[in-house]
């Protein structure tokens, strides 16, 4: 499975990384530390891992620009407004960062 992972923490972009691949959960891992880099990049992947909470980005205001079939959300925010935003927007998976 094609996975890119969209985070602003290294080490979670790393260990994510290296877990997915060796569970064999994924078989190609690209990281992205903003959402610009993302979006300039290659966006063809099967599965795509946001965190909601990165510096300087507006991650809810882009949502409407991820399949959400194929998106992954991880959230450290303990907000209700952030929730409601997330399955307004057609986000099916919201995994809590804890």
């Amino acid at each position: 499975m094609r996975t890119t992972i969209i985070d602003d923490h290294e080490i979670h972009l790393s260990i994510l990384a290296q877990w997915l691949e060796f569970e064999s959960l994924a078989s190609d891992v690209k990281c992205y530390n903003t959402l610009s880099s993302y979006f300039n990049g290659s966006m063809q992947f099967d599965l795509v891992i946001l965190d909601v909470n990165i510096p300087g980005e507006n991650v809810l205001d882009n949502l409407e620009k991820f399949d959400k079939e194929k998106l992954l959300v991880l959230t450290g925010i303990e907000n209700k407004e952030v929730f409601q935003c997330l399955y307004e927007n057609g986000v099916k998976v919201i995994v809590p960062k804890a």
